[in-house]
């Protein structure tokens, strides 16, 4: 073998690989992979290179600062030794509070120690908690490095979260709730407020005979109570609930509760808890109005998460929702330190509850309760409302046991002839009437392609307009009407303080009345006697009455002082002038003859100060398309005014159906 062969020679081939492909030599991976981590290598230089150095540890501090403040604590760069915990639980220790990260200033930095590597970091720690209440406190990090040629970083200790706690505690926020504010009368006597009383329930699981249990508590608190139970749902919700649960059935006041318990405790499934209600002084009494109070719903802990938290009281209905701002106070919080149970080791921080404001109304517990007294036997939905022209004081504003709502203060129903007081107003103003002038009441009238008829084929021929009035004669109201502009009865209606511009400082929500400015001959001839559009409700015509009896503008108000909201309070832009005085001079003439000579004669014996007032009828259609009326009579004697309406009547009428429910009210007040 020659030099030139061995040195020349090409190495033998090598076999070819399964995909025929030229094989990678060993060294050519070996070179890849060692010029792949020169690559990190020198890129890790880089980065450590170019990274901001934290040899400061004021800059450390300031870091600890910011990364808490933007991302939360989970995200600091901890040191690890000592190890810290991982991030998701770090961000446990601060859950319950933690809506947004803290905010977190760096107080003072204190003097590195040289031989152990540690400074010392005060910071003030500022927590947004739910309700957008603030805790701020003071807390101290400790800054580490190995040796001077390392970064200074934060050191864990969960002390850092706050100073008290340790190793597998958390912070959690606690919730005190607030005293309820009470309802009170002029007088200062407490209307509503906390009184205790039982919930009467069944245990599915232990009932024997459902259908015997039921009828027996149905029957009992109707004979005994005059508390109507519907028994289908009662066995309804006994079938959806799991048998082991309380079902609830009726919460009564204990002095009820009492007077049914021998019939009641001894059935069997029968169980009982305690409760507190806020309620009036006895049943019935202006329920509507005041309200009710229940435990917070799904809905309002839905709407409103930051105020509300389960279990807690809540208005549901009348002055109670309308003032729950007020009533319901302002909860107390702690910031606790629990163990991993949840058990409390420590209050870190506590805010006591403020309790809710108490709320003076004007109602009169005496004619509040005769104002209800007088519907009691009605028999269909009606209202009494009573104002002091004086003061404008509500005094009463009751609704008969068929009522489902407040027809007194938030009905929307026309008032017929009562509204004729208003008519009056504008036609004295803007058409020159007075009473004296010479006027004409035929039976019916034309008006357009309508035909309109008084009521009870009422025909006084040529009269004069105190007549007219005194009657309730349609057709003088509409033929006097017609030049009437389309604002006329608008504007006067707010001028006695109703209509939909007026707000009525009242302290709570109430439909204040709406009388729509007329858009044609036909529209305006209804609307003269209270039909077409117009709608009140007897809060809203005992408020003209009062403004007639005061001779000036009256404007109901029942919370004696409105406080801190703003339900009901009048406004400076609403208009304020009245009727003038001339208007309201005749008014009190004209309401003194319906009682006298005219379609309210019922209240004209009635013994004691004169008795003022207009009634009404208003005919509707309801929903099978029959014929209907409301029953009205609003007046006013001495300092009350008044208005009582009777709804969805078969042919009764302002004299013959509310005027005597007024009598009879009037006459209690008398004898009471």
């Amino acid at each position: 073998m020659t030099t030139d062969q061995v040195v020349g020679a090409p190495p033998p081939p090598r076999a070819p690989t399964p995909d025929h492909a030229p094989a990678t030599p060993a060294s050519g991976r070996r070179g890849w992979l060692a010029a792949l981590v020169v690559v990190v290598l020198l890129g890790a230089a880089w980065w450590w290179q170019s990274r901001p150095r934290i040899e400061d540890p004021a800059l450390a501090a300031t870091t600890l600062a910011e990364t808490w403040s933007t991302s939360g604590l989970a995200a600091v760069d901890f040191a690890t030794d000592p190890p810290p915990p991982p991030p998701d639980e770090i961000a446990a220790i601060t859950a319950d509070l933690l809506a947004d990260p803290p905010a977190v200033t760096v107080q003072r930095l204190g003097e590195p120690d040289p031989e152990q590597q540690r400074v010392a970091v005060d910071l003030t720690v500022t927590w947004t908690l739910p309700a957008e209440r603030t805790w701020s406190h003071g807390t101290t990090a400790t800054l580490v490095r190995a040796d001077e040629a390392l970064d200074w970083e934060v050191a864990w200790d969960p002390r850092l979260v706050h100073p008290d706690l340790t190793v597998g505690e958390r912070l959690e926020v606690g919730r005190t709730t607030a005293e309820r504010g009470r309802i009170l009368d002029a007088s200062g006597e407490v209307l509503v407020g906390p009184e205790r009383a039982t919930v009467v329930g069944l245990h599915p699981a232990r009932v024997d005979d459902l259908d015997e249990v039921v009828t027996t508590l149905v029957d009992e608190l109707d004979d005994t109570l005059d508390v109507q139970l519907d028994p289908d749902a009662i066995r309804a919700d006994v079938a959806a609930a799991d048998p082991e649960h309380f079902v609830p059935v009726v919460t009564l006041r204990n002095d009820d509760y009492r007077r049914v318990e021998p019939v009641v405790f001894p059935l069997v499934g029968t169980t009982f808890r305690d409760d507190v209600l806020f309620l009036g002084p006895d049943r019935g009494f202006a329920t509507f109005t005041l309200g009710t109070v229940g435990e917070v719903s799904a809905e309002q802990l839905e709407e409103s998460p930051d105020r509300w938290a389960p279990g807690d009281l809540a208005g549901r209905s009348g002055l109670q929702a309308d003032r729950d701002e007020d009533l319901a106070g302002t909860p107390g919080w702690t910031v606790l330190a629990v163990d991993a149970d949840g058990a409390e080791e420590a209050v870190l921080h506590e805010v006591d509850p403020t309790a809710g404001r108490d709320l003076t109304v004007t109602l009169d517990r005496r004619v509040q309760r005769l104002a209800h007294e007088a519907l009691a036997e009605v028999g269909t939905p009606a209202a009494l409302a009573v104002v002091r022209p004086t003061d404008g004081a509500v005094l009463a504003l009751a609704n008969s046991p068929d009522a489902t709502f407040d027809i007194a203060r938030t009905g929307q129903l026309p008032p017929g002839s009562v509204f004729k007081v208003v008519t009056t107003a504008a036609l004295e103003q803007d058409a020159g009437i007075t009473p004296d002038s010479p006027v004409a009441c035929p039976n019916t009238i034309e008006v357009g392609d309508r035909t309109i008829a008084n009521a009870g084929s009422l025909a006084l021929g040529e009269t004069t307009f105190a007549q007219g009035f005194a009657n309730s004669c349609n057709t003088v109201f509409i033929d006097e009407s017609r030049d009437l502009p389309p604002t006329a009865l608008h504007d006067a209606a707010t001028r006695f303080g109703i209509g939909a511009e007026v707000t009525w400082p009242l302290g709570m929500s109430a439909f204040t009345g709406d009388v729509p400015a007329t858009t044609d001959a036909t529209d305006l001839a209804l609307a003269s006697f209270g039909q077409g559009r117009t709608l009140v409700n007897p809060l809203a015509m005992a408020t003209v009455m009062a403004t007639v009896a005061q001779g000036e503008r009256v404007l109901p108000r029942l919370v004696v002082d409105p406080g801190a909201t703003d339900v009901g309070e009048a406004t400076d832009d609403q208009p304020v002038d009245g009727p003038p005085a001339r208007v309201l001079a005749d008014l009190q003439d004209l309401t003194r003859l319906v009682v006298t000579d005219g379609s309210g004669r019922a209240l004209e014996d009635l013994p004691g100060p004169e008795v003022h007032g207009k009634t009404g009828t208003a005919d509707f259609r309801d929903e099978d398309g029959d014929l209907r009326q409301h029953a009205w009579f609003a007046g006013y004697r001495d300092d009350l005014a008044f208005a009582l309406v009777v709804t969805d009547t078969d042919g009764g009428s302002g004299g013959g159906t509310a005027a005597p429910l007024v009598r009879d009210f009037l006459v209690a007040l008398d004898a009471d």
